[in-house]
């Protein structure tokens, strides 16, 4: 089935934020306890391919993006978290036409993984109660740049050429050969992003961030997409929901947008990618 990709214009303003530096030493005072309620994503991903075994197969993955509450921050981005494979699932055969035509008869599986441990930076683990995610494939970040701003040919090609530069490359290329024969084992590959919501508040020790601390801001706010969008069903008119992924302060460090805080917004252009325009 063709991919299709999407322009979209989204009527609401974007703002963003700048890292957050960390002092080296923390002492035992500095720190206070934060809790991360229920709802809240973990986004994860894979930093080695697994080949998909059995349930209760362990799953360990990095997150990729920090989780904030409010205004503070709470799990920082290169936590592990460390889970098991908690069910699988075989695609019906009504959807695995193009498969077989391209002579691959294995049944195709998806893993469902739950999560339950949180690795933190310094080593702290937490035990964790999130919902079972099922693996998303790589996820893209969608950032709207004039055209001035758009990237060229050379660039485009430096970001199609990223992924070969990855580590464990030879692993890499044995799971590509395996998976091109008729009949292989299945992998869940390197890369691969889990949204793991959490069940349940858990409560961890973060550095106290004092008032002063500097924030700048940029152009653009971190959002998460919770309405999907898909160029043959959203179109101009159709409503969309995001949820901010990272407070954003002003150029006076005033809080105006917390972590959590929920957006709506309308699609104003919608336009198929036609055919040989993929992403």
């Amino acid at each position: 089935m063709k991919r299709s990709v999407v322009w979209i214009l989204i009527s609401y303003s974007a703002f963003g934020l700048a890292g957050v530096p960390v002092r080296a030493q923390e002492t035992e005072s500095e720190m206070q306890t934060v809790v991360v309620e229920p709802g809240n994503d973990l986004r994860a991903a894979l930093e080695k391919g697994v080949r998909l075994k059995a349930v209760g197969q362990p799953i360990t993955a990095k997150l990729i993006e920090p989780v904030y509450t409010g205004e503070l921050l709470a799990i920082p981005a290169g936590s592990t978290v460390k889970g098991h494979v908690s069910a699988i699932s075989k695609t019906p055969m009504r959807k695995r036409t193009r498969r077989l035509l391209n002579g691959d008869f294995t049944p195709p599986k998806t893993a469902q993984v739950t999560f339950d441990q949180l690795v933190l930076t310094d080593g702290t683990t937490v035990p964790i109660h999130s919902d079972s995610a099922a693996g998303l494939g790589r996820v893209a970040n969608s950032q709207y740049l004039p055209k001035s701003q758009r990237p060229g040919t050379r660039q485009k090609l430096k970001g199609a050429m990223a992924p070969l530069r990855e580590p464990n490359k030879l692993q890499r290329l044995g799971e590509a050969f395996v998976t091109s024969l008729p009949y292989h084992p299945e992998f869940i590959d390197q890369g691969t992003v889990f949204d793991a919501a959490l069940l349940e508040p858990v409560s961890v020790l973060a550095p106290v961030q004092p008032d002063a601390v500097s924030l700048q801001a940029s152009d653009y706010l971190h959002l998460h997409l919770l309405t999907p969008i898909n160029s043959s069903t959203s179109t101009a008119g159709t409503q969309i929901e995001a949820v901010v992924s990272q407070p954003y302060f002003q150029a006076d460090h005033q809080l105006l947008y917390p972590a959590g805080t929920k957006i709506t917004g309308t699609v104003q252009k919608a336009s198929s990618a036609g055919w040989m325009k993929k992403n």
